[in-house]
């Protein structure tokens, strides 16, 4: 059965109940609203042609290599955006500037969104619900990074030599990592009598705005769950 709203699993603490009074917050707040719904057109349109089903996980093109770069870029942009906020500006050893990777956007999350490991996206197409954990191998001081990761750093780096990279699986993990963040971040402003509040615009059911009913579910699940993922390359 399709759940269009979250049950009573979702436990994790939203971003946006911690920082939205901060200035540097709306921003990214406002950057998503932009962002994410042209990616999400893009991946609704690449199902015209190819169908998603496991068999096509290994399906690569042109256009699927720029999802992947397009999500990742936006991942990279909100995540080095909070990390400068809550802990400012980057040093090395040496106390010199660097750039945010990978390993500081892990400790991040991990620190902010409890069972980050657990949480899972369901997507809706064709009728029928597609199940992502695209952190489940994320843990604080170990370098494995997601696969959908280590995907858009080599077609970002060497697209000529990694198209293969940018396939459906990979687009589909990282498009679910992104979905997270904008759920947690992305937030709609409620007025009651003289008081404001802030909701996401996920737990309003009202995503679809945004994402023409792709995502049915994003929340984390307990251990005695189980789900059949969608399969990685």
């Amino acid at each position: 059965m399709l759940r269009k709203q979250k049950p009573e699993s979702y436990h994790f603490k939203p971003l946006y109940q911690s920082y939205f009074r901060e200035n540097w917050f709306k921003k990214i707040d406002n950057y998503l609203k932009v962002r994410f719904p042209p990616i999400v057109n893009r991946l609704i349109d690449t199902f015209r042609y190819v169908d998603f089903h496991p068999i096509n996980k290994g399906t690569y093109s042109y256009e699927f290599t720029s999802l992947l770069r397009d999500i990742g870029g936006a991942i990279s942009s909100v995540l080095d955006s909070f990390i400068l906020g809550v802990w400012g500006p980057p040093k090395n050893k040496y106390q010199r500037k660097k750039e945010y990777n990978m390993g500081d956007y892990r400790d991040f999350l991990l620190d902010e969104i409890s069972n980050l490991e657990k949480v899972v996206v369901i997507l809706n197409v064709n009728f029928d619900e597609k199940y992502l954990i695209p952190f489940k191998i994320i843990e604080r001081n170990k370098k494995f990074n997601p696969v959908w990761w280590e995907a858009y750093n080599k077609v970002k780096h060497k697209d000529i030599h990694s198209l293969q990279m940018g396939c459906l699986s990979n687009v589909i993990y990282g498009f679910g990592a992104l979905s997270i963040l904008v759920d947690s971040i992305i937030t709609l402003d409620i007025r009651t009598g003289s008081s404001m509040t802030y909701e996401s615009v996920f737990s309003l059911n009202r995503i679809s705005i945004l994402t023409r009913n792709l995502i049915a579910y994003i929340g984390d699940v307990t251990s005695d769950v189980k789900i059949k993922e969608f399969p990685y390359v």
